[in-house]
């Protein structure tokens, strides 16, 4: 009897010593499998390349710049994308455009890299100086210069921006 019972004890032990092995290596894979997805979302964050960029915006003749984090990662479109609606938030928290002004859309042309570029009104307010659009122009253009574009093409709704004082319809060049 005494041995059935040291036998038994001894299967017991056994099985139990097999479920904990068991256990510890599921739980061991499911830490190698967790790991292994955790290090790829880090490398995936290191991947992302934000660059500093300079976003220029006007004033009081002059074009000053502010700098902000731009994803570096996706197309020049997408690069070209973020860029102007930095530079809106820019002209917006300084309080340059007394409305809210957004970009419906942006695209680039190829092979010419041209950016075209649609927004929901007008950025010039009419009350501006000839140089004063000509200087927030510049700023936008200065900003693109970034984003590798040869010209930029403005538009409001979709269709080309007019100005009473600016010629709008040309492609602007986005070296000078």
């Amino acid at each position: 009897m005494q041995r059935k019972i040291t036998t038994i004890a001894g299967s017991i032990l056994l099985a139990l010593l097999g479920v904990s092995a068991i256990a510890l290596s599921r739980e061991y894979f499911a830490r190698l499998i967790l790991g292994a997805a955790s290090r790829a979302a880090q490398a995936h964050t290191q991947v992302t390349k934000y660059k500093e960029v300079r976003v220029y915006y006007p004033s009081v003749g002059a074009l000053l710049f502010a700098t902000e984090q731009i994803d570096m990662h996706g197309g020049r479109a997408m690069i070209v994308h973020q860029l102007v609606r930095a530079w809106l938030a820019v002209l917006a928290s300084e309080r340059i455009t007394k409305e809210l002004i957004a970009l419906q859309s942006s695209s680039i042309t190829q092979p010419s890299a041209t950016a075209l570029l649609s927004f929901n009104g007008h950025f010039l307010l009419e009350d501006w100086s000839t140089k004063q659009k000509r200087l927030c122009i510049k700023s936008l253009i200065k900003t693109l210069q970034s984003a590798k574009v040869s010209a930029v093409q403005l538009l409001c709704n979709h269709e080309p921006m007019s100005d009473p004082h600016i010629d709008l319809s040309a492609l602007l060049p986005v070296d000078g």
